[in-house]
């Protein structure tokens, strides 16, 4: 049923014109062979070049090697290939709204130093997170929010269809995958029944997350219904870097009162409708309270950049009451590739989880290839004496990815890392806890894709009643799944190399 939808959507006929795109530069070069020896020696010379600038971006070295090893190799082919995948531009437009909407930030997400000064001693020995985020991420955290976590999709959706059902003045949702189904169905009645209320509705989805899961003219039908409805970054059939670059958030905010985000995507196996692969295990969380800020903040940054920008986002950000006595702090961000973030916001705050633990670190994530920065962080906190458990699904979605997961368990497991493999099904969540006093739920997985081109967003919890209950996710994901240990993990000598040469190439595209 899936292949028939998918050759009956865009994705056929764009990846026929790529292909045609690819063919044609083959037949030009050939039509010229008779010149070989000149394209050969411009192509050397514009290698050189290219070689020199890459040596010198100030990018991680798992961007650099592969291209310098194609340079090397095919430079021909290396350089075309440079010149329209790994330099993408922004269009100046949205540079602009994005720049217009940054120069009116703290109109809307104001911290006072006194209230700073509350904020830091909660946070006690985290304070320097705080820091780095404020500093990167160009937000701040707030405190007195309620908090609830979900280890489960079924749960998760009642809650956000509780949220839809009881909105008066605007609703956004901002999703990678949208697809078709019995609870696209059930959302879908509830914001058509909330239009006709009154109720403004904004819906941002990423085109080539959807690419195959929703026909061309879904927007379109959305916008004649009442809904708003815009694709980030639209897939066009010309070969770009660019569509690197693609919104993997998952957000939805209640008239700037109520949000949800973490890994569920709007689909039925997230919410346990269907089961493509065993027991779906994904997470999420609500957040009530002055911390949505950071969320609207974040769905009206990349609105922005997929048509006109607001130029008054006042409305969006109502005065909040501060929930007193509920305790804790919550640091809803964003992270996302150059120039929109001059780092990688996430893995960086990962890193700085990671460094503060002094018992333990649970982490959960679909997908584990980790760069050098993220295997010498799990290595020290392992040396360190810190129990560190990551859990990885056991029953893969994408066989190569699964693949190159396994090609992470050796140095970790030789560090004393613990890994588990989640068995029933497939493990989607993105979560870390350290030492049950601090916490990350968000869209970020660990692999290169995610922390370099995708935008992602995540919640960082720190000393919040919602703490006890992933705790207890974590304790229920242990009981489920099988540890994987140095003398039962076998993996063989060609997978072994196939999975080297993945990796080394995956931070091309």
């Amino acid at each position: 049923m899936k292949i028939i939808k998918l050759m009956f959507s865009r994705f056929p006929i764009l990846f026929l014109a790529f292909l045609l795109q690819i063919a044609g530069l083959g037949v030009i070069i050939g039509h010229y062979a008779q010149y070989f020896i000149w394209f050969w020696g411009i192509s050397l010379v514009l290698a050189l070049f290219v070689f020199l600038h890459i040596l010198n971006r100030d990018v991680a070295a798992e961007f650099k090697l592969p291209w310098m090893f194609l340079l090397i190799v095919f430079p021909l082919f290396g350089t075309v290939l440079y010149l329209f995948l790994a330099n993408p531009k922004i269009e100046r437009r949205k540079n602009e709204a994005l720049e217009e909407l940054e120069r009116h930030r703290d109109e809307y997400l104001k911290a006072t130093p006194a209230y700073r000064e509350a904020m830091n001693a909660t946070l006690g020995e985290y304070r320097g997170i705080e820091n780095y985020l404020v500093n990167t991420a160009y937000s701040h955290g707030f405190l007195n929010n309620r908090v609830e976590f979900y280890g489960n999709g079924a749960r998760f959706f009642d809650a956000l269809c509780e949220a839809l059902e009881g909105a008066r003045h605007f609703i956004l949702m901002e999703y990678f995958i949208l697809e078709h189904g019995e609870l696209w169905d059930r959302i879908h009645k509830i914001l058509i029944r909330k239009q006709r209320e009154g109720v403004e509705i904004r819906i941002l989805y990423d085109d080539l997350g959807t690419l195959g899961k929703l026909p061309g003219r879904f927007g379109r039908v959305l916008t004649a219904e009442g809904l708003t409805a815009r694709r980030f970054n639209p897939v066009r059939p010309i070969l770009s870097g660019i569509y690197n670059y693609r919104d993997h958030r998952k957000i939805t905010v209640v008239d700037g009162k109520v949000a949800f985000t973490g890994g569920m995507n709007i689909a039925d196996e997230y919410a346990g409708i269907t089961h493509p692969f065993g027991i779906w295990r994904d997470s999420g969380v609500r957040i009530e309270g002055a911390a949505v800020g950071n969320l609207t903040f974040l769905f009206l940054q990349l609105w922005a950049t997929a048509g006109r920008g607001d130029t008054n986002c006042g409305r969006f950000f109502p005065p909040i009451p501060s929930l007193d006595g509920t305790g804790g702090y919550v640091h809803a961000f964003g992270s996302g590739p150059a120039p929109f973030y001059r780092e990688q916001v996430a893995e960086n705050t990962l890193l700085n989880l990671i460094g503060a633990a002094r018992r333990r670190v649970y982490i959960t994530t679909p997908y584990l290839i980790v760069d050098r920065a993220l295997l010498q962080a799990l290595r020290n906190a392992a040396a360190r004496g810190v129990d560190v458990r990551i859990v990885t699904p056991h029953i893969p979605d994408k066989r190569l990815v699964f693949l190159l997961t396994r090609a992470s368990y050796r140095p970790l497991l030789a560090a004393g890392v613990r890994i588990m493999e989640y068995t029933p099904g497939f493990l989607h969540a993105k979560q870390m806890l350290v030492d049950d006093e601090i916490a990350f739920v968000g869209t970020v997985n660990l692999d290169y894709r995610s922390l370099s081109h995708h935008f992602e967003c995540g919640v960082i919890l720190c000393r919040t009643p919602a703490l006890s209950d992933i705790t207890r996710d974590f304790e229920e994901l242990f009981s489920l799944s099988e540890e994987i240990t140095r003398e039962r993990f076998r993996f063989g000598l060609i997978p072994r190399t196939a999975a080297a040469l993945l990796t080394l190439f995956s931070p091309l595209f």
